[in-house]
């Protein structure tokens, strides 16, 4: 697009077409599950990635120290690591984001992932920068303590300390921008090359905002960063050249070339960010946090605007061709591009912004001779002369040990800004032009990432790493070979409860006898329930000696084994059939027999969990469910028993009225004598695994007819087993009438899974007969 119009007229711009600012890729956080606080995004990073990393700065800092302690200059130039840490720490995090891609290509939920797991490493370089840091002051303040005690001297370990102490924000962004540029060169190479292989794309977040210099400061405001990245503006609102004022005259100042149909692409933050207030309120008014990007946010379009070397450039290759319509051309390029510097010259003078922008500069050239010893606002101060030089030189008088500071080096820049050529002038004001968007661009990009970076957690704690894997919360960013095909979030479930009766009474008989129950349990009722568990994909979530409770998962890509209902139903039979076999043993020794009453339910999404040390406690709403399928009325039972019964599980409702309940909440009353009890919603279940064959018969002595369904379902090893699964209408109690049963409840049905060895071979007799 070309420029529309200039506050000084449209023929006396130069009219080159200026780039738009590419679309913002955002981090959409509501697509992120709350991890376990409710807060943030439980992130869990490679442990190869995370040792690697720690390991690389601990080096790096101990490097830095033994040879850069008592040097004139501190951290002009950063040793360089130990070699096969670097290459460890490269190698981790290059594993770590390959695993991710191809994760992302297989799975389409984590191509969001990926920008998280990007900007989520950063994070724990950062915060890793800072506690190594910490920790090093720490234990090197230990060691002096152990020095002194042991009579040796503490000198050297001393040393170490005061630099920490002295040159702590230049030696953290010194160590940040050596990482960061090791990322950068990663990212930019395999990384980006595999990603657009895989994925189709290079970039899933752009590489300007991944990489930007703000991010390896503790604040945006740093003036380390500022000198290394950008122009370096002290940022104070009472001086001439602080960010609010040169922020407001710019920008108005480049508005006034505004393309007539340019983009503006807007982005609303739903939070502040922390620590951020006063930089935020010179972008955003009336606190309203919507970052607006546009042309301006391009800093190559300051030289679309004010540059003329590539049109001079033009111009004379144009005079070598001896082309005169080219040549007409240039010269036009070549007068509009002065003019517009022209403009900016006297705009900037005007404003008294010219001698502050120059001493910016001379300042970031100087400053590092000066780490730890003055600040770069002294020595911005210095060189801007007159009255700031004054009170920077009596703040100087007043400094501990400034008489040790070689002011040699300021003052030779400051005779040299004095010399420069308005050529040099003009380099460093385009330059400025450059930096200064740069920086708002940047600027803008931080506070779009801090928002992610604050909002997500890198958990390092083993037990909350387990608790918010457990409740499927936690988004793990890890190398190909630290994924577990096994270890896949929870898609559904579904709960055994089997309610065991008459435990007590066994108890303590064998109590009397002086036997142990424990044992008589252990080896008789639950060792072979354990040994069940295996072929039946299910766990232990509560057994004791009058309640087991077991869950059946389905796992994301294990479709193969989406049978959770049908399997746990094959589990309930087999557990029937153990306490048929213990009964056969309390018989024989005259002791109380076992009861059971089993129920299952199925829920449509994962359990949460909870974490007693190692204990992991599961939390379902099923487990109530279950509980209450499983549940025999003290009401209903001495009823039916009175009568030949052949069925082991009925529903009753309390009354036709839906609404009815009893004390407990319950509308339904059950008779479930070693019987199991499924669930509408796992019958349903049940209906999508396996293909149900179903006809309705009238067993005898059985007073009204039911649908009996048959089918075929396969265990964990692949054998092949049959369920028999009864339907019938729930009906009203009524206990006017001396077996109880009253009309039916129109839709209400129970299930009952058909477990006792006669009824089966009767419905099959029966079914083979129709």
């Amino acid at each position: 697009m070309s420029l529309f119009s200039s506050l000084f007229g449209a023929s006396e711009i130069y009219t080159r077409s200026l780039d738009e600012h590419p679309e913002v890729s955002s981090i959409n956080l509501d697509a992120f599950i709350k991890g376990v606080d409710n807060v943030h995004i439980d992130v869990f990073l490679s442990k190869d990635f995370t040792v690697s990393t720690t390991l690389f700065i601990t080096d790096l800092l101990s490097t830095v120290l033994q040879e850069q302690v008592g040097q004139p200059y501190w951290g002009e130039r950063l040793p360089q690591p130990n070699a096969k840490t670097l290459a460890r720490f490269r190698t981790t995090y290059v594993d770590m984001m390959e695993g991710t891609t191809y994760r992302a290509k297989s799975d389409s939920t984590t191509t969001t992932l990926l920008p998280l797991a990007q900007i989520a490493a950063l994070k724990y370089i950062m915060e890793s920068t800072e506690s190594e840091i910490q920790r090093t002051t720490h234990d090197l303040k230990s060691l002096i303590s152990q020095q002194e005690k042991r009579g040796q001297s503490t000198l050297d370990t001393y040393e170490q300390v005061v630099c920490i102490a002295k040159y702590e924000g230049a030696l953290y962004n010194q160590i940040q921008l050596f990482l960061f540029q090791q990322i950068e060169k990663m990212e930019s190479s395999h990384l980006r090359d595999l990603r657009k292989s895989v994925l189709g794309t290079e970039w899933v977040l752009d590489p300007d905002r991944l990489f930007n210099p703000l991010l390896r400061s503790p604040h945006p405001e740093n003036n380390y960063v500022m000198m290394h990245a950008y122009v370096m503006p002290v940022h104070t609102n009472n001086q001439a050249y602080s960010f609010l004022k040169l922020n407001q005259l710019i920008e108005t100042y480049l508005d006034s070339f505004d393309p007539a149909d340019h983009k503006t692409q807007k982005i609303f933050l739903p939070e502040p960010i922390e620590d951020t207030e006063a930089l935020i309120s010179d972008f955003f008014e009336n606190n309203q946090t919507e970052i607006h990007f546009d042309w301006k946010d391009q800093p190559m379009n300051v030289d679309t605007l004010f540059d003329t070397m590539p049109a001079l450039k033009a111009l004379e290759e144009a005079k070598d061709s001896k082309n005169k319509q080219s040549i007409e051309q240039a010269k036009e390029q070549v007068q509009g591009l002065e003019h517009n510097f022209d403009k900016l010259y006297q705009f900037l003078k005007k404003n008294k912004l010219l001698e502050g922008i120059l001493t910016a500069y001379q300042t970031a050239g100087v400053a590092h001779y000066y780490t730890g010893k003055l600040s770069p606002k002294m020595i911005y101060s210095y060189l801007l002369g007159g009255a700031e030089k004054e009170r920077a030189l009596t703040r100087l008088k007043n400094m501990k040990g400034s008489e040790s500071i070689d002011l040699a080096p300021l003052k030779e820049v400051a005779k040299r800004s004095k010399r420069l050529s308005r050529r040099q002038h003009s380099e460093y004001l385009i330059r400025f032009m450059r930096d200064f968007l740069k920086y708002r661009r940047d600027l803008k990009y931080y506070f779009l990432t801090m928002h992610v970076l604050q909002n997500i957690r890198i958990l390092l704690n083993k037990e909350q790493i387990q608790l918010s894997k457990s409740n499927a919360s936690l988004y793990e960013v890890v190398s190909k070979k630290e994924q577990n095909n096994d270890d896949r979030p929870i898609k559904r479930h579904v709960i055994l409860k089997a309610d065991v009766r008459g435990s007590v009474g066994i108890t303590t008989e064998l109590s009397k006898r002086k036997l142990n129950p424990a044992t008589h349990f252990s080896r008789a009722f639950f060792n072979p329930i354990n040994d069940l568990l295996e072929r039946y994909g299910a766990q232990k979530v509560f057994i004791e000696g009058d309640a087991v409770i077991l869950s059946v998962f389905e796992y994301a890509d294990l479709s193969q084994h989406w049978f959770a209902a049908s399997r746990a139903s094959g589990l309930a039979r087999q557990i029937l059939g153990v306490v048929d076999k213990q009964n056969d043993f309390c018989r024989k020794h005259q002791l109380p027999e076992l009861e059971l009453g089993i129920g299952i339910d199925f829920l449509q999404n994962s359990p949460t969990f909870l974490f007693d040390g190692d204990h992991r406690i599961t939390i379902s709403s099923a487990i109530g469910r279950a509980d209450r399928l499983s549940s025999c009325s003290k009401v209903v039972r001495p009823v039916l028993e009175k009568f030949p019964h052949v069925h082991h599980v009925e529903n009753f409702a309390l009354s036709q009225d839906k609404g009815t309940t009893d004390h407990k909440g319950e509308a339904n009353m059950r008779y479930n004598v070693n019987g199991i009890e499924l669930s509408p919603e796992a019958f349903a279940k049940l209906q999508q695994e396996i293909n149900l064959k179903g006809i309705r018969i009238q067993v005898p002595t059985s007073k009204f007819p039911s649908v009996f369904y048959i089918g075929r379902y396969p265990d964990v090893k692949g054998y092949m087993h049959t369920l028999v699964i009864r339907k019938s209408e729930v009906r009203v109690w009524d206990s006017t009438k001396s077996d109880g049963v009253g009309a039916i409840v129109k839709g209400e049905f129970f299930y009952e899974v058909v477990a006792d060895r006669k009824r089966l071979k009767l419905v099959n007799r029966m079914l083979k007969t129709q």
